[in-house]
């Protein structure tokens, strides 16, 4: 989904229906500069919207999830800089 909320697509408040609007756009700029026929790009456009909506109304929305929790334990800078630094990758 490309909305950072599943509400986004079921909600029918004004100020979404005008943000969807931009976004079916948006989802036509880009299905245009991937190659979609301008004939076509009403119908793909309609198509990849009704599948995010379809996902969003089966996904949780961001107010019924967990909080991230404050308490989870990060290592300190220093010794994430050391650990990858350690990666095969990064001597390349």
């Amino acid at each position: 989904m490309g909305l950072p909320d599943p509400a986004f697509y079921t909600r029918t408040d004004a100020d979404t229906v005008a943000l969807m609007g931009r976004y079916r756009n948006y989802v036509k700029q880009i299905l245009a500069l991937t190659g979609t026929p301008a004939a076509k790009l009403d119908a793909e456009s309609q198509a990849v919207i009704a599948l995010e909506t379809e996902l969003a109304r089966n996904a949780q929305s961001l107010a019924a999830q967990q909080p991230r929790s404050t308490t989870t334990r990060r290592s300190p800078p220093r010794t994430s800089t050391a650990a990858i630094a350690t990666c095969s990758w990064m001597r390349s």
